[in-house]
């Protein structure tokens, strides 16, 4: 779980959380406001208690966070030399 720093206020997203909204959608919220990338996934991270890689996911959308993975998991059947 992420810490709060100096500033950060979270309590409108911890809001929305408890009134039903999804982490994806607490997340589109967040880029709406103006919330950089890295206080969005800070913020994800505390607000839900997700890992970042679940956070990153939230940030990214689903399907985006699913084609970067398979796009990850061939490259690396490409580069791995066989044996």
């Amino acid at each position: 779980m992420s810490k709060l720093l100096p500033g950060d206020d979270f309590s409108r997203y911890s809001a929305l959380r408890d009134g039903g909204a999804s982490i994806d959608d607490v997340a589109r919220r967040m880029k709406a406001d103006g919330l950089d990338s890295v206080t969005r996934i800070r913020a994800l991270r505390f607000v839900f208690g997700v890992s970042l890689e679940e956070a990153k996911g939230a940030m990214l959308g689903r399907d985006a966070a699913r084609d970067e993975s398979a796009i990850g998991d061939a490259l690396d059947r490409v580069l791995t030399p066989r044996r």
